[in-house]
């Protein structure tokens, strides 16, 4: 790219026409090293997360067909990070309204309801 092979390029581009939901490009880095296989293991074993195996039909969550399943946050396109060591990255896709913000919100009160005075 640009004629600058050691150019170190990080890119992630998604176009999706969605009436709600919400995605982020995830870019974590980490103080050890990590390991591609362990981080899909930790993320799986997550609750309220589903990874989509990069070789399902669906390839890779996108609001338009992912976020419409409540409660779930659906992570897709885990990968190393071709610019930093010691760093993923990652696509997420949730429903922003029931799972991100009325579910966060009911969590919330469920808490401070059950916290012992």
């Amino acid at each position: 790219m640009l004629g600058l092979p050691g150019l170190a390029i990080n890119a992630t581009a998604v176009r999706v026409p969605v009436f709600f939901g919400h995605s982020l490009a995830v870019h974590a880095s980490f103080e050890r090293p990590v390991n591609l296989a362990d981080a899909g293991r930790v993320l799986q074993r997550g609750s309220g997360i589903s990874l989509v195996d990069p070789d399902s039909t669906l390839e890779y969550p996108t609001p338009a067909t992912l976020a419409t399943a409540p409660d779930k946050v659906y992570v897709g396109r885990l990968r190393m990070d071709l610019t930093r060591e010691r760093a993923l990255n990652f696509w997420v896709v949730a429903d922003n309204v029931r799972k991100c913000a009325a579910y966060n919100a009911v969590s919330v009160a469920h808490i401070l309801v059950n916290r012992p005075l």
